[in-house]
Protein backbone atom coordinates (compact mmCIF):
# COMPACT_ATOMS: atom_id res chain seq x y z
CA UNK A 1 0.00 0.00 0.00
CA UNK A 2 1.19 3.52 -0.57
CA UNK A 3 2.72 5.65 2.32
CA UNK A 4 -0.27 6.80 4.11
CA UNK A 5 -0.89 10.37 5.27
CA UNK A 6 -1.05 10.19 8.93
CA UNK A 7 -2.05 13.10 10.95
CA UNK A 8 -2.38 13.53 14.53
CA UNK A 9 -5.12 13.90 15.91
CA UNK A 10 -7.57 11.66 18.67
CA UNK A 11 -9.58 9.32 20.37
CA UNK A 12 -12.64 8.34 18.87
CA UNK A 13 -14.18 8.79 15.20
CA UNK A 14 -17.52 7.58 13.39
CA UNK A 15 -18.12 5.80 10.43
CA UNK A 16 -19.55 7.97 8.01
CA UNK A 17 -22.36 6.36 6.41
CA UNK A 18 -23.76 6.78 3.21
CA UNK A 19 -25.83 3.72 2.03
CA UNK A 20 -28.05 2.06 -0.64
CA UNK A 21 -30.30 -1.21 -0.28
CA UNK A 22 -32.93 0.59 -1.86
CA UNK A 23 -32.73 1.51 -5.48
CA UNK A 24 -34.64 4.37 -6.73
CA UNK A 25 -36.45 4.53 -9.92
CA UNK A 26 -35.96 7.95 -10.16
CA UNK A 27 -33.23 9.76 -11.89
CA UNK A 28 -30.90 12.12 -9.39
CA UNK A 29 -32.44 15.24 -10.37
CA UNK A 30 -35.95 14.67 -10.96
CA UNK A 31 -38.80 17.05 -9.88
CA UNK A 32 -38.13 20.60 -9.86
CA UNK A 33 -40.42 22.18 -7.83
CA UNK A 34 -40.15 25.96 -9.12
CA UNK A 35 -43.28 28.12 -10.47
CA UNK A 36 -43.41 31.46 -12.53
CA UNK A 37 -43.21 33.26 -9.20
CA UNK A 38 -39.92 31.31 -8.15
CA UNK A 39 -38.46 31.61 -11.56
CA UNK A 40 -38.81 35.37 -11.10
CA UNK A 41 -36.79 35.10 -7.70
CA UNK A 42 -34.24 33.44 -9.95
CA UNK A 43 -33.73 35.89 -12.52
CA UNK A 44 -33.48 38.46 -10.11
CA UNK A 45 -31.30 36.79 -7.72
CA UNK A 46 -27.66 37.59 -8.41
CA UNK A 47 -25.94 34.27 -9.04
CA UNK A 48 -23.28 34.61 -6.28
CA UNK A 49 -26.19 35.06 -3.67
CA UNK A 50 -27.77 31.66 -4.97
CA UNK A 51 -26.77 28.74 -2.47
CA UNK A 52 -28.15 25.33 -2.23
CA UNK A 53 -28.16 23.05 0.71
CA UNK A 54 -29.81 19.95 1.57
CA UNK A 55 -33.21 18.83 3.18
CA UNK A 56 -34.39 15.65 3.91
CA UNK A 57 -37.76 15.02 5.69
CA UNK A 58 -38.41 11.68 7.31
CA UNK A 59 -41.27 9.86 9.24
CA UNK A 60 -39.82 7.88 12.60
CA UNK A 61 -39.04 4.81 10.21
CA UNK A 62 -36.49 6.84 8.24
CA UNK A 63 -39.13 6.58 5.38
CA UNK A 64 -38.09 10.07 2.75
CA UNK A 65 -41.46 12.00 2.77
CA UNK A 66 -41.60 12.92 -0.79
CA UNK A 67 -44.23 15.71 -2.24
CA UNK A 68 -43.04 18.64 -0.68
CA UNK A 69 -43.39 22.19 -2.44
CA UNK A 70 -41.33 25.09 -2.11
CA UNK A 71 -44.69 26.77 -1.16
CA UNK A 72 -44.52 24.54 2.14
CA UNK A 73 -41.48 25.86 3.54
CA UNK A 74 -40.03 28.99 5.27
CA UNK A 75 -36.19 29.92 5.44
CA UNK A 76 -34.69 31.99 7.48
CA UNK A 77 -31.12 33.22 7.43
CA UNK A 78 -29.57 34.84 10.53
CA UNK A 79 -33.73 35.19 10.83
CA UNK A 80 -34.23 37.36 8.01
CA UNK A 81 -36.72 36.03 5.50
CA UNK A 82 -35.11 34.24 2.21
CA UNK A 83 -36.91 33.90 -0.75
CA UNK A 84 -36.98 29.93 -1.89
CA UNK A 85 -35.36 30.18 -6.17
CA UNK A 86 -35.53 25.99 -6.62
CA UNK A 87 -36.36 23.04 -5.10
CA UNK A 88 -35.68 19.95 -6.35
CA UNK A 89 -36.22 16.05 -5.61
CA UNK A 90 -32.86 14.15 -5.79
CA UNK A 91 -32.74 10.28 -5.75
CA UNK A 92 -30.25 7.91 -6.23
CA UNK A 93 -26.99 9.82 -6.14
CA UNK A 94 -23.89 8.90 -6.26
CA UNK A 95 -21.90 9.06 -3.23
CA UNK A 96 -18.60 10.47 -2.07
CA UNK A 97 -18.23 8.61 1.33
CA UNK A 98 -15.30 8.92 4.16
CA UNK A 99 -15.91 6.07 6.41
CA UNK A 100 -14.59 6.84 9.90
CA UNK A 101 -13.62 3.84 12.19
CA UNK A 102 -11.97 4.47 15.50
CA UNK A 103 -9.56 1.69 16.46
CA UNK A 104 -8.53 2.81 19.80
CA UNK A 105 -7.71 0.48 22.14
CA UNK A 106 -11.28 1.89 23.95
CA UNK A 107 -13.22 0.03 21.01
CA UNK A 108 -12.19 -3.61 22.01
CA UNK A 109 -15.32 -4.72 23.14
CA UNK A 110 -16.89 -3.88 19.55
CA UNK A 111 -13.82 -3.30 16.90
CA UNK A 112 -15.14 -6.50 15.23
CA UNK A 113 -18.16 -5.20 15.13
CA UNK A 114 -17.70 -1.95 13.68
CA UNK A 115 -15.41 -3.81 11.01
CA UNK A 116 -18.36 -5.95 9.68
CA UNK A 117 -20.50 -2.71 9.60
CA UNK A 118 -18.03 -1.22 7.09
CA UNK A 119 -17.92 -4.58 5.14
CA UNK A 120 -21.39 -4.73 4.89
CA UNK A 121 -21.58 -0.95 4.09
CA UNK A 122 -19.13 -1.45 1.08
CA UNK A 123 -21.02 -4.55 -0.26
CA UNK A 124 -24.65 -3.46 0.45
CA UNK A 125 -24.81 -0.07 -0.02
CA UNK A 126 -22.42 1.26 -2.40
CA UNK A 127 -24.17 0.19 -5.63
CA UNK A 128 -23.94 3.01 -8.36
CA UNK A 129 -20.96 2.40 -10.89
CA UNK A 130 -20.06 6.61 -9.51
CA UNK A 131 -19.87 5.87 -6.20
CA UNK A 132 -16.31 6.19 -4.13
CA UNK A 133 -15.35 5.81 -0.78
CA UNK A 134 -12.22 6.43 1.12
CA UNK A 135 -11.20 4.30 4.57
CA UNK A 136 -9.72 6.52 7.65
CA UNK A 137 -8.75 5.06 10.80
CA UNK A 138 -7.64 6.79 13.90
CA UNK A 139 -6.61 6.66 17.53
CA UNK A 140 -3.73 8.91 19.01
CA UNK A 141 -3.54 9.29 15.11
CA UNK A 142 -5.55 9.40 12.20
CA UNK A 143 -4.56 7.37 8.99
CA UNK A 144 -5.82 7.49 5.20
CA UNK A 145 -5.83 3.99 4.42
CA UNK A 146 -7.42 3.97 1.34
CA UNK A 147 -8.38 7.19 -0.64
CA UNK A 148 -11.70 7.81 -2.68
CA UNK A 149 -12.13 4.84 -4.81
CA UNK A 150 -14.54 3.10 -6.58
CA UNK A 151 -12.57 -0.09 -6.56
CA UNK A 152 -14.55 -2.36 -3.35
CA UNK A 153 -11.93 -5.11 -3.05
CA UNK A 154 -9.17 -3.35 -2.59
CA UNK A 155 -11.48 -1.24 0.02
CA UNK A 156 -13.00 -4.61 1.18
CA UNK A 157 -9.10 -5.87 1.80
CA UNK A 158 -8.23 -2.84 4.18
CA UNK A 159 -11.27 -3.06 6.29
CA UNK A 160 -9.86 -6.73 7.10
CA UNK A 161 -6.36 -5.83 7.32
CA UNK A 162 -7.13 -2.81 10.34
CA UNK A 163 -6.17 -3.65 13.83
CA UNK A 164 -6.50 -1.91 17.20
CA UNK A 165 -4.26 0.90 17.91
CA UNK A 166 -2.20 -0.27 21.42
CA UNK A 167 -3.50 2.24 24.54
CA UNK A 168 -0.65 4.74 24.29
CA UNK A 169 -2.13 7.65 25.93
CA UNK A 170 -2.92 10.53 24.04
CA UNK A 171 -1.06 13.52 23.85
CA UNK A 172 -1.10 16.41 21.75
CA UNK A 173 1.00 17.22 19.04
CA UNK A 174 1.49 18.54 15.61
CA UNK A 175 -0.39 17.02 12.31
CA UNK A 176 2.40 14.86 10.41
CA UNK A 177 1.27 14.87 6.73
CA UNK A 178 2.55 12.17 4.57
CA UNK A 179 2.32 11.54 0.86
CA UNK A 180 -1.00 10.05 -0.03
CA UNK A 181 -3.90 11.10 0.30
CA UNK A 182 -4.35 14.82 0.22
CA UNK A 183 -5.49 15.24 3.57
CA UNK A 184 -3.84 18.95 4.51
CA UNK A 185 -5.36 20.40 8.25
CA UNK A 186 -4.19 23.43 9.87
CA UNK A 187 -4.69 21.94 13.02
CA UNK A 188 -2.91 20.57 16.23
CA UNK A 189 -4.27 18.17 18.52
CA UNK A 190 -5.05 14.40 19.49
CA UNK A 191 -7.38 12.16 16.97
CA UNK A 192 -10.76 12.74 18.04
CA UNK A 193 -14.52 12.93 16.47
CA UNK A 194 -14.59 16.34 15.47
CA UNK A 195 -10.76 16.96 14.52
CA UNK A 196 -11.17 14.30 11.85
CA UNK A 197 -14.64 15.25 10.68
CA UNK A 198 -12.79 18.58 9.79
CA UNK A 199 -9.79 17.13 8.64
CA UNK A 200 -11.88 14.30 6.26
CA UNK A 201 -14.07 17.41 5.02
CA UNK A 202 -11.03 19.92 4.35
CA UNK A 203 -8.77 16.84 3.23
CA UNK A 204 -11.07 14.61 1.07
CA UNK A 205 -14.89 15.84 0.47
CA UNK A 206 -14.41 19.61 0.25
CA UNK A 207 -12.75 19.77 -3.73
CA UNK A 208 -15.39 16.66 -4.70
CA UNK A 209 -18.09 17.46 -7.20
CA UNK A 210 -21.27 15.77 -8.97
CA UNK A 211 -21.63 13.32 -5.88
CA UNK A 212 -22.70 13.83 -2.29
CA UNK A 213 -20.78 14.02 0.05
CA UNK A 214 -20.66 11.92 3.43
CA UNK A 215 -19.12 10.91 6.65
CA UNK A 216 -20.15 7.50 7.76
CA UNK A 217 -18.59 7.13 11.94
CA UNK A 218 -18.13 3.70 13.84
CA UNK A 219 -17.17 4.42 17.06
CA UNK A 220 -18.52 3.92 20.89
CA UNK A 221 -16.76 6.01 22.66
CA UNK A 222 -16.93 9.68 23.21
CA UNK A 223 -14.73 13.01 22.23
CA UNK A 224 -12.74 13.56 25.05
CA UNK A 225 -9.37 15.69 23.39
CA UNK A 226 -10.74 17.25 20.41
CA UNK A 227 -8.96 20.38 19.58
CA UNK A 228 -11.12 21.71 17.25
CA UNK A 229 -14.71 22.26 19.02
CA UNK A 230 -17.84 20.54 17.81
CA UNK A 231 -19.65 23.61 16.62
CA UNK A 232 -16.37 24.19 14.38
CA UNK A 233 -16.61 20.64 12.98
CA UNK A 234 -20.31 21.61 12.22
CA UNK A 235 -20.12 24.31 10.56
CA UNK A 236 -16.99 23.16 8.20
CA UNK A 237 -18.84 20.61 7.54
CA UNK A 238 -22.20 21.73 7.04
CA UNK A 239 -20.64 25.03 4.85
CA UNK A 240 -19.24 22.50 2.55
CA UNK A 241 -22.22 20.20 2.39
CA UNK A 242 -20.92 17.30 3.87
CA UNK A 243 -23.69 15.31 6.08
CA UNK A 244 -22.60 13.10 8.73
CA UNK A 245 -23.62 10.03 9.61
CA UNK A 246 -23.07 8.43 13.09
CA UNK A 247 -23.29 4.64 14.14
CA UNK A 248 -23.07 4.61 17.94
CA UNK A 249 -21.62 0.99 18.43
CA UNK A 250 -22.36 0.60 21.56
CA UNK A 251 -23.53 -3.33 22.61
CA UNK A 252 -26.58 -4.33 24.75
CA UNK A 253 -27.45 -2.54 27.84
CA UNK A 254 -26.35 1.34 26.98
CA UNK A 255 -28.49 3.55 25.94
CA UNK A 256 -28.64 6.75 23.73
CA UNK A 257 -29.37 9.96 26.52
CA UNK A 258 -31.01 12.76 24.76
CA UNK A 259 -28.96 14.62 21.93
CA UNK A 260 -25.46 13.59 22.70
CA UNK A 261 -22.29 15.32 21.07
CA UNK A 262 -22.38 13.03 18.43
CA UNK A 263 -26.24 13.40 17.46
CA UNK A 264 -25.84 16.70 17.02
CA UNK A 265 -22.85 16.17 14.99
CA UNK A 266 -24.64 14.15 12.48
CA UNK A 267 -28.12 15.94 12.63
CA UNK A 268 -26.75 19.82 12.17
CA UNK A 269 -24.76 18.99 9.54
CA UNK A 270 -28.12 17.84 7.81
CA UNK A 271 -26.95 13.51 8.50
CA UNK A 272 -28.50 11.40 11.38
CA UNK A 273 -27.26 9.47 14.77
CA UNK A 274 -28.17 5.68 14.88
CA UNK A 275 -27.90 3.25 17.83
CA UNK A 276 -26.55 -0.24 17.15
CA UNK A 277 -27.03 -2.45 19.98
CA UNK A 278 -27.51 -6.19 18.84
CA UNK A 279 -24.95 -6.43 15.77
CA UNK A 280 -28.31 -8.57 14.39
CA UNK A 281 -29.83 -5.08 13.66
CA UNK A 282 -27.19 -4.30 11.32
CA UNK A 283 -29.65 -4.95 7.44
CA UNK A 284 -32.22 -2.32 9.18
CA UNK A 285 -29.61 0.22 10.31
CA UNK A 286 -27.87 0.32 6.83
CA UNK A 287 -31.25 0.07 5.06
CA UNK A 288 -32.07 3.40 6.88
CA UNK A 289 -29.03 4.99 6.48
CA UNK A 290 -29.28 3.92 2.28
CA UNK A 291 -32.67 6.08 2.59
CA UNK A 292 -31.57 8.92 4.36
CA UNK A 293 -28.58 9.33 1.93
CA UNK A 294 -29.95 8.55 -1.23
CA UNK A 295 -33.06 10.37 -1.28
CA UNK A 296 -33.06 14.35 -0.14
CA UNK A 297 -34.00 17.48 -1.21
CA UNK A 298 -31.91 20.16 -2.84
CA UNK A 299 -33.29 23.48 -1.78
CA UNK A 300 -31.94 26.81 -3.62
CA UNK A 301 -32.18 30.25 -2.05
CA UNK A 302 -31.32 33.56 -2.42
CA UNK A 303 -29.24 34.40 0.37
CA UNK A 304 -29.13 37.99 2.45
CA UNK A 305 -26.42 40.49 0.80
CA UNK A 306 -23.73 39.79 3.53
CA UNK A 307 -20.00 40.93 1.74
CA UNK A 308 -18.09 41.19 4.70
CA UNK A 309 -19.81 38.20 6.70
CA UNK A 310 -17.38 36.79 9.12
CA UNK A 311 -19.12 33.87 10.25
CA UNK A 312 -21.14 31.28 8.35
CA UNK A 313 -25.14 32.11 8.47
CA UNK A 314 -27.28 30.25 11.03
CA UNK A 315 -29.83 28.70 8.81
CA UNK A 316 -33.42 27.74 9.85
CA UNK A 317 -36.34 25.69 7.83
CA UNK A 318 -39.62 25.22 8.87
CA UNK A 319 -42.83 23.56 7.29
CA UNK A 320 -45.97 25.60 6.81
CA UNK A 321 -48.15 22.30 5.80
CA UNK A 322 -49.77 20.87 8.72
CA UNK A 323 -49.80 17.51 7.41
CA UNK A 324 -46.18 17.14 6.20
CA UNK A 325 -44.57 18.76 9.90
CA UNK A 326 -46.98 15.76 11.48
CA UNK A 327 -45.18 13.49 9.34
CA UNK A 328 -41.83 14.63 9.08
CA UNK A 329 -40.64 13.41 12.48
CA UNK A 330 -37.12 14.36 11.18
CA UNK A 331 -36.06 17.20 9.43
CA UNK A 332 -32.12 17.20 8.70
CA UNK A 333 -30.29 19.80 7.00
CA UNK A 334 -26.67 22.26 7.36
CA UNK A 335 -27.71 24.33 10.31
CA UNK A 336 -25.19 26.51 9.09
CA UNK A 337 -23.93 27.79 5.79
CA UNK A 338 -21.71 29.79 3.68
Amino acid sequence: MRENSVLHVSLILVLTLVSGLTASSQDPQTAKASTPALQASLQSCDVSRQRTISLNLQDDDAQFIDGLKATDLTITEDKAPLNIIQLETVTNVPLSVVILIDNSWTQSYTFSQAKLAAQKFVEWNLRNKNDRAALVTFAVEATVEEDLTGDWSKLLSSISKLKLEPSTGYPPGPVTIGRTPPIRPTRQGTSAISDAVWASTDGILKSVTGSRRAIVVLTNGQDWTSSTPFSEAIAYAGTNDVAVFAVDMKLEGYTLAGRTALTALAEDTGGRSFGLRKIQDLPEVLKKLDRQVRSHYAVTYCTSEHSARKSPAKIEIEIKNSQLRSAAKRVAYPRLAS
